[in-house]
Order: structure tokens, then C-alpha cells, then sequence
């Protein structure tokens, strides 16, 4: 048996056994569509009915969107272009989320910084009293005499 054979008939049916399971398992299935690419286009209708779904979890949802965008077939493209209204509402309740799972996270604004520096300096952990700690825990602990807002 060759691996097309094998790889097809668990992703024409992989949505008939999902309603019994969690959301996340969904999440998960609606993902992996998603990268399998042309293989997945049997499950198009299926993408496709849990897209519309309204009582379906919004990630799920998303991730189906995303599945259908993902998978170069004339089913796909038709019904991404027949629905494209619900597609952009979907979006637009999705963009919140999106933006703040995009930001990079490493990124902490100044004025957030300045303000921990701060509280740092005023109440600096319990492990700071120690002497040998605070020497080898510099970054955490307040020197004296040394403001720590200016050298984050």
C-alpha cells in the first residue's frame, strides 16, 4: 500500500468521530487539515460546516477558517468566497485574541520596567537580606547606592 492510500481515508472521516470529543481535539484536527494541505480537501465540507457553526468554541472555529485557506482546491476557494462575510466577522471577533498571541512578549514597554525597578528598590525580595545571595543575585537585588530604573 502506498502512503496516499493509507494517509486518505482517516482525513475524509477524521470529522465524523470529532463531535464526541473536546474542543481541543477539534482545535487540533481543524490545525492539522490545515497542513496537510491538497491531501485534506475530502474534509473541505466538513471544514467548511465547522466554520459555520455558531455554537462551535471560536478557536475552533478560526482554526477551521485557517484550514480551508490553507488547502488549494475549487471546494475550498468556493466556499471561502460564498461565506466571506461570516470569514470577516469571525476575524473581526478573533482580532483581539490574535494581536495579543502576535506581540512579542520579550518586548516590555520602558514605563512597565521603570515601575518594577522601582518596586524592586522599595521592596526587594526576602532573599536580598542575605548578604552572600544579594552579591550573587545582582540583577534582582537593589545595590546601594545604585539606582537599578536607569540600568534596565
Amino acid at each position: 500500500m502506498t502512503q496516499q492510500r493509507l494517509a486518505s481515508p482517516p482525513v475524509c472521516q477524521i470529522f465524523l468521530v470529532l463531535p464526541t470529543f473536546g474542543w481541543n481535539v477539534r482545535l487540533g484536527a481543524s490545525r492539522a487539515l490545515g497542513k496537510i494541505g491538497v491531501k485534506a480537501k475530502d474534509a473541505v465540507p466538513d471544514l467548511t460546516a465547522v466554520f459555520l457553526d455558531n455554537q462551535e468554541v471560536t478557536w475552533v472555529r478560526y482554526e477551521a477558517l485557517q484550514a480551508l485557506k490553507n488547502i488549494p482546491s475549487d471546494e475550498a476557494t468556493s466556499a471561502l468566497i460564498r461565506y466571506e462575510s461570516t470569514a470577516k466577522a469571525l476575524l473581526r471577533k478573533m482580532a483581539p485574541k490574535l494581536k495579543l498571541m502576535n506581540e512579542n512578549c520579550s518586548e516590555v514597554p520602558p514605563k512597565a520596567l521603570r515601575a518594577l525597578a522601582d518596586r524592586r528598590n522599595k521592596q526587594p525580595p526576602a532573599m536580598c537580606q542575605i548578604k552572600f545571595l544579594s552579591t550573587i543575585f545582582k540583577w534582582k537585588c537593589p545595590q546601594p547606592g545604585k539606582s537599578k530604573s536607569n540600568d534596565i
